[in-house]
């Protein structure tokens, strides 16, 4: 069966999924592909959380290969561990325009100095700021209690490394400002601003309840 672009139109304004996947194919610019990105992987990290009793014992790479793989499902041309500078857990290009990418770097929260150097690989490895790559993403998954908590810690060490240099913060109107924020500062390859989302993932996991008492 054929479908004319009304009768796609008509189908999408009755499914916010359909939707989604279409302004993802049909991206007007950079900027509105990473809106839209940021959208589906908001969806993305939600599915994770949701399972999180299941990631006890999960790695980096086993946690970033099942957001790649959903955000496939999306449209997007998603891979993990792409050469580009070194090897990029989380590699995001357009399905409407190939040369606009965005990158990821994703971390447990070991420490704050162990999340400075996923900072560093982002900003001085992985990405030089060009129009068609000028925003990426830290991931942070968070097995501690109180996320919230973990992810203010780390913007005040980030705010602290910068020693009083140029680096602007921002909340985020979609998962912040307690658990995702944006940082933008000027990236020193070619000069230009790159924007970083923050994103910290919700993965503790410690019931209170009898059954939950057991399992320990």
């Amino acid at each position: 069966m054929n479908y004319s672009a009304a009768m796609i139109e008509g189908l999408a304004n009755h499914n916010p999924h359909l939707r989604g996947m279409l302004n993802a194919l049909f991206a007007k610019s950079y900027d509105d592909f990473v809106s839209q990105l940021y959208t589906h992987l908001d969806k993305v990290i939600h599915e994770v959380e949701m399972n999180r009793e299941l990631r006890n014992n999960d790695k980096e790479d086993r946690v970033s290969i099942e957001i790649v793989l959903a955000l496939r499902c999306f449209g997007y041309l998603a891979y993990h561990d792409t050469k580009s500078g070194g090897h990029v857990d989380i590699y995001v290009q357009s399905p409407s325009n190939m040369d606009w990418t965005w990158f990821g770097e994703a971390k447990w929260f070991n420490s704050k100095e162990y999340l400075y150097e996923g900072f560093q690989q982002l900003t001085t490895r992985y990405s030089i700021g060009t129009p068609n790559q000028s925003a990426g993403g830290l991931l942070i998954y968070i097995r501690q209690s109180n996320a919230a908590n973990k992810l203010a810690e780390w913007k005040n060490h980030l705010e602290s490394k910068f020693g009083g240099g140029v680096i602007n913060f921002t909340d985020c109107p979609s998962r912040g400002p307690k658990l995702a924020f944006y940082t933008t500062h000027e990236l020193e390859v070619s000069g230009c601003a790159f924007r970083i989302r923050h994103m910290g993932v919700v993965l503790h996991f410690d019931p209170q309840d009898k059954s939950g008492r057991q399992r320990k």
